[in-house]
């Protein structure tokens, strides 16, 4: 019998499936879904290709780019995965693409790419206590991609305005920022990142229909694979819990943010950007938040929404009979003690970005060192040396987070990037086979948006000019009107004369 708990606090979280989409298009989604049949009955059978798809591998590659990456635990990877292919099956959708993928983030949610890759924060894992809670959580995210909501124009709009703010912050340029150091800076646009990393597991990007949608379907696949639906209703019990647990991150983050722009006076920066950051960090870095979490605010209640499968769960269901929630083989991999240890790791390595964040660097030294006792070849420990040893001037720490990351699990391009920077530190000009390396790994990752400035500064500084302008005008085609920055070096304009300042960027969101 399925279960009747009522949920008061914000509901399915687990659908705010966010990826890199930029490009404007018309829904493809069906009009409607009449509600005599169950969901599963009326979708068509063959998987659509979304618009926006990139190539899951691709796909994966920006993702494992963007924040602190992706988190590499094979045996959780595989048993993820294993349910995932179960639920394709069920869904007549076995063909579909897309593996799941742990993200290096204490977030509460997941999303889905439109090339069907699922992205659950490792926080996530550890609070699941069944298969059947994961069953939930993947069917949900699967039903986005079959019902190909990635390709509604709303959807889309949403992605733009993560992408531009993801860009806004990538691109603060020193001579922007005036009196304020250039350590300093990285800090604030890594904390800032970090706020829209999350805030992209945190807030749905779809509509009121397409979660319901979601929702219905979601269950409708878990029965018909074997599952106990009471998992999405277990499930959807800890959803109001995950909504305040996400706020409270929220709110940490921006507490630092606000934090460190409080302590940096920029009343001698003259110029736009610096004039229009006063006027705006004076008011505190919480409205960064508030503002990105605005994009979001268009959902039904919690209670509404749950009152909804329920009765489309009594109408189509009604009192089916259920295996036992599944809990043996789960507790085996994600409650064992290789699990737990990574999630210490990852813990200790985010108190050591704060410590950072805060110029506390003997404690950001000691939790780092703490973490890589277990997750030495972990993207999330080995980026964060780097950039301790970055905010600290100790080109050996530099080095051996490159040196560790770039070997390790999940390499990011952030760290193809610095590697090129690194070696070009005493010259004014990147030598050409570092040049080359960077070009290749950039393409190689699929050439994301918010890495265009950095990959064509540094090209710009070797004998690849001519690369250089077929990447700015790429740029300038694919991400013209979008906030991207296609600027080469600390120009305060790109050639097309869009303006890239912090104020219109805002003007933006409004």
């Amino acid at each position: 019998m399925l279960r009747r708990s009522l949920i008061l606090g914000s509901f399915l979280l687990i659908g705010g499936c966010l990826d890199n989409a930029t490009t404007m298009m018309k829904s493809v989604v069906p009009v409607q879904l009449n509600s005599n049949e169950p969901v599963i009955a009326q979708i068509d059978k063959q998987h659509k290709k979304s618009m926006l798809a990139v190539g899951a591998d691709i796909d994966r590659k920006r993702n494992q780019s963007s924040g602190l990456g992706l988190i590499k635990h094979s045996a959780l990877e595989n048993y993820a995965n294993e349910q995932l292919t179960k639920l394709k099956k069920a869904s007549g959708f076995e063909s579909a693409p897309g593996r799941v993928y742990l993200f290096a983030d204490t977030a509460f949610g997941a999303r889905a790419s439109a090339d069907g890759n699922i992205y659950i924060p490792y926080a996530v894992i550890i609070d699941l206590k069944s298969s059947d809670e994961l069953a939930a959580l993947l069917a949900h995210e699967l039903s986005h991609t079959i019902r190909g909501h990635s390709s509604s124009d709303i959807f889309v709009k949403v992605q733009k305005k993560g992408l531009a703010a993801t860009s806004m912050v990538a691109n603060f340029r020193k001579s922007d920022t005036g009196v304020v150091r250039s350590n300093d800076m990285k800090n604030i646009k890594k904390t800032m990142a970090s706020v829209l990393i999350t805030d992209g597991f945190i807030n749905p990007g779809w509509t009121r229909v397409q979660e319901s949608e979601a929702d219905k379907l979601g269950l409708d696949i878990m029965i018909k694979a074997g599952y106990n639906p009471d998992g999405m209703f277990v499930l959807l019990d800890k959803v109001a819990q995950w909504d305040e647990k996400n706020s409270h991150i929220q709110q940490q983050r921006d507490a630092v943010l606000e934090n460190m722009l409080g302590s940096f006076k920029l009343t001698d920066d003259k110029s736009a950007l610096g004039q229009t950051l006063n006027s705006y960090f004076a008011q505190g870095a919480t409205r960064f938040g508030a503002m990105v979490d605005s994009l979001n605010k268009s959902h039904d209640s919690a209670e509404t929404r749950y009152d909804a499968l329920l009765e489309y769960a009594d109408k189509h269901y009604g009192d089916i009979s259920s295996p036992a929630l599944e809990t043996r083989r789960w507790n085996a991999v994600a409650q064992n003690n290789s699990t737990k240890t990574m999630w210490q790791a990852l813990q200790d390595t985010l108190a050591a970005r704060e410590a950072i964040a805060q110029g506390n660097y003997r404690s950001a030294e000691k939790l780092i060192a703490k973490a890589k006792v277990h997750a030495q070849d972990q993207n999330f420990v080995n980026q964060t040396l780097y950039e301790l040893g970055d905010a600290q001037r100790k080109n050996n720490t530099m080095q051996n987070g490159l040196n560790a990351g770039l070997k390790g699990q999940y390499p990011s391009l952030f760290l193809q990037v610095e590697k090129t920077k690194l070696a070009s530190a005493k010259a004014d000009k990147v030598p050409l086979p570092a040049a080359q390396g960077l070009a290749n790994a950039f393409d190689a990752y699929g050439r994301p948006a918010d890495y265009y400035n950095e990959v064509m500064t540094l090209l710009s500084k070797s004998d690849m000019k001519s690369q250089v302008l077929a990447l700015q005008a790429e740029c300038v085609a694919k991400y013209v009107g979008e906030g991207i920055s296609c600027n080469v070096g600390d120009e305060e304009k790109d050639k097309q004369g869009a303006d890239f300042s912090y104020k219109n960027m805002m003007k933006s969101f409004l």
